[in-house]
């Protein structure tokens, strides 16, 4: 098992700043994980950071699989839904999850994704939607994985 790495954590933090800088996400909103590889640990966002602005404390080394809380401490509260990402399809290398703007304003709306922005389809594929769930609940990471 290999452990994870200042290139994978620098990875994180990079992501998070390029999706602050592109309107996709607002300061603390969101979260960010990945798989590392070899290994049964995630790399994720710590709870509440802005996500332009993540240091290397910001980024929490976690088991995939639940089970010590100790280890999960200081993770985003979205933990069970990362891992439910990941144990969906072992080929997900990471998850990023954000509350871009316009996208928001759709869900909220309860508008159809792809027929209010047909153009995402084209250009990202099919686009799975989840009914609002209490955040970090179980019955999120559920509908998620």
């Amino acid at each position: 098992m290999s452990a994870p790495t200042p290139d994978q954590a620098r990875a994180l933090i990079e992501a998070g700043r390029r999706l602050y800088e592109d309107g996709l996400l607002g300061g603390t909103a969101g979260n960010l994980s990945v798989r590392v590889p070899g290994a049964d640990t995630l790399l994720v966002t710590a709870t509440g950071v802005h996500k332009g602005r993540l240091q290397p404390a910001d980024v929490r080394a976690v088991p995939l699989t639940a089970g010590d809380p100790d280890r999960d401490a200081g993770a985003t509260s979205e933990l069970p839904f990362h891992r439910a990402c990941y144990r969906a399809d072992p080929s997900v290398g990471a998850v990023v999850h954000t509350h871009a703007p316009a996208l928001t304003a759709v869900g909220i709306r309860q508008l159809p994704l792809t027929g209010a922005l047909p153009e995402l389809e084209a250009a990202v594929g099919r686009v799975a939607v989840v009914d609002p769930l209490p955040s970090g609940s179980r019955a999120l990471a559920e509908g998620v994985g």
